[in-house]
């Protein structure tokens, strides 16, 4: 792939992060107390996955599979650990031109080496 192509992947992906955030604080606002209580976080990882439909033509299921989408559920794991609304791996933070925080190495489930996340800065 492309380096700009994978950094524009990269930049969506926050952007849509950041939108989702802005839509939660949005319905928090004028959506009454039921409302303040949805909470979520968003892990934003970048590599490779396989995606398709299995099964059979009665049961067909959408699915994606890959070390990809194992470390990305990791990451949103961290990121409720953390309590930090959206956290990022090294793959992200080192192709995408935002400001992020470092939050260290950390050990994930699954995931043989430790990883480097980052917390995307408002």
């Amino acid at each position: 792939q492309e380096a700009g192509s994978e950094q524009a992947a990269c930049e969506r992906a926050l952007e849509a992060a950041r939108d989702a955030r802005k839509r939660l604080a949005l319905l928090r606002d004028g959506g009454g107390e039921r409302a303040k209580d949805i909470e979520f976080r968003v892990g934003v990882h970048f590599g490779d996955v396989v995606f398709g439909n299995a099964g059979t033509a009665e049961r067909l299921k959408f699915g994606v599979i890959g070390r990809a989408v194992n470390e990305v559920a990791r990451t949103v794991d961290m990121a409720k650990m953390l309590k930090r609304p959206i956290v990022v791996s090294e793959a992200v933070a080192k192709r995408a031109s935002a400001r992020f925080a470092d939050l260290g190495l950390h050990h994930l489930r699954g995931i043989p080496e430790p990883r480097r996340l980052w917390a995307l800065d408002p």
